[in-house]
């Protein structure tokens, strides 16, 4: 039996998002970088299925909820 295994590079995806906080929500960089540090997407995925929780959204999705503090 093969082990599946996922890459993901979390790192990109969460500046991804901070970028569109700054340009969609007029946020500064270090705003955008706490409020993505202090939502769940700060987390590692640790799993296929977590990658896939948080890729079945665009990244837009993300970063206007970051802004609208659902995410804490």
């Amino acid at each position: 039996m093969t082990k599946e295994q996922v890459i993901f590079n979390h790192y990109s995806f969460c500046e991804l998002v901070e970028r569109l906080v700054v340009h969609y929500a007029s946020e500064t960089f270090d705003e955008a970088d706490k409020l993505v540090s202090k939502s769940f997407l700060a987390d590692v995925p640790e799993s296929y299925g977590g990658v896939a929780y948080i890729t079945h959204e665009v990244e837009y999705h993300w970063a206007m909820l970051v802004v609208d503090v659902h995410m804490d």
